[in-house]
């Protein structure tokens, strides 16, 4: 989430930049670094977050292992964070159980798959097509979608339902898990057409 005025405001920002950490998954990389749920990430090694966009791009091209250093506002004042990325294999060891291809569905450019943790069904990003609907949301593989516009999602048809009604409204207000913390993904204008295809003109 992109830091907003009134959070600048309340953080002492100079610029309304970075990345509000809405949540983090206990005992993943994050939580393991230190990172907490209300901390604003400013910098990805030395670069700075703009959005929560750049911050997803900044980390998706490291690979599994890989560590970063994450500049972070906590209560006023910066502090540097030393992070390994994870893979949702890595989730897996912490608790994810797979379930098995219990359903393997495609939706808006994104092969989706439902994966069961403690009896509940959460839907997996496999993969995701270059400038499909998916692509252009910022969605990427191994991400975990628990919401979509305040909509549970535990199925892939419930991942279906409710990005036909979010394509209707052209607002996106979708929240996944990746990489051990929790973000939402706010996209509005988007233009996509009935056959699910963005509308490039």
């Amino acid at each position: 989430m992109t830091s907003d005025p009134q959070t600048a405001r309340e953080n002492d920002l100079k610029a309304v930049y970075g990345c509000l950490i809405t949540d983090v998954l206990k005992d993943g990389p994050a939580d393991r670094a230190g990172v907490k749920a209300g901390d604003i990430v400013l910098e990805v090694n030395g670069k700075k977050v703009r959005d929560h966009i750049a911050f997803y791009n900044l980390i998706y091209f490291h690979r599994p292992g890989e560590m970063i250093t994450l500049k972070i506002l906590r209560d006023g004042k910066e502090i540097e964070l030393t992070v390994s990325v994870s893979t949702r294999a890595a989730q897996a060891e912490k608790g994810w159980e797979m379930g098995g291809p219990e359903a393997v569905d495609n939706a808006y450019g994104a092969e989706l798959r439902e994966e069961n943790r403690n009896g509940r069904s959460y839907v997996v990003i496999e993969s995701v097509e270059e400038g499909s609907v998916a692509s252009r949301l910022s969605l990427r593989e191994g991400d975990v979608v628990i919401q979509i516009n305040g909509q549970e999602i535990n199925s892939t048809q419930a991942f279906k339902k409710a990005m036909d009604e979010a394509v209707k409204a052209d607002r996106f207000k979708i929240r996944i898990l990746r990489n051990g913390m929790t973000f939402m993904l706010e996209v509005e204008g988007l233009n996509v057409e009935e056959n699910g295809e963005p509308d490039m003109f």
